[in-house]
């Protein structure tokens, strides 16, 4: 595998008048997915369980390791350096772990990142020296939250499959939030939660961006208590 250094970004850095919402172009009150690809069988999207963990416990959904892709489903990606999102809980992880495989589970590509107790919705880019994704293959990835340095069965790990492909439909006259449900609509979740994310970071507070969050969470199948 190819080791390097990683690249976490939680903040970012677009210019407003891009991302502005119009209120003309009405958000649906669901986002119906379709059917996608099925996820090869023995794998999982969920977090392991092993018997000590440095997330902190929290009697509420937020404790969760958690993906934001459908778990029985390959989530789609217009980029071949694609974004991934995670929600990791409070923890007091050491540092998380990405990896990438091949379809085969052949590694790829691994590094680490120090995140410092950061938790949260967590946005991580692919770095420019990671291979990048070939359209139509299908590819698996990890993010493990290292718990104990010296001693990796205390690892949390999460992961999911995703495949580069091209959307047919024109996007280039469409808003964000019209283009958000677009990719949901059409099983790119990966430029969804890309797109959400960065009007939630101008604009956090604004009704539709809240209620697209919703509409999300909704269609992969998480609850909709999990605030970004």
């Amino acid at each position: 595998m190819n080791k390097s250094t990683f690249f976490l970004a939680i903040n970012l850095s677009i210019p407003l008048a891009s991302l502005l919402i119009s209120l003309a172009a009405p958000l649906r009150a669901q986002i119906e997915p379709p059917e996608g690809s099925p996820a090869p069988t023995a794998t999982t999207s969920g977090g392991t369980r092993p018997t000590q963990t440095c997330l902190k416990s929290i009697p509420k959904v937020s404790q969760r390791l958690m993906v934001l892709n459908p778990s029985k489903t390959i989530g789609l990606t217009r980029s071949d350096q694609p974004t991934l999102f995670v929600y990791i809980p409070r923890n007091e992880a050491h540092a998380l772990e990405f990896s990438l495989f091949d379809e085969k589970k052949r590694g790829l590509y691994q590094t680490t990142l120090s995140i410092h107790n950061q938790s949260g919705l967590i946005r991580v880019a692919f770095p420019s020296d990671a291979p990048k994704l070939v359209q139509g293959k299908n590819y698996y990835w990890t993010v493990a939250v290292i718990c104990n340095i010296d001693d990796r069965t205390e690892d949390q790990i999460i992961g999911g499959w995703i495949q580069h492909r091209t959307l047919s439909e024109d996007i280039s006259r469409l808003l964000p939030i019209e283009r958000i449900e677009l990719y949901a609509r059409k099983g790119f979740w990966y430029d969804a939660f890309s797109e959400w994310a960065m009007l939630h970071q101008q604009q956090p507070h604004h009704p539709m961006v809240k209620q697209a969050w919703t509409n999300l969470i909704e269609a992969i199948g998480l609850p909709t208590s999990l605030l970004p």
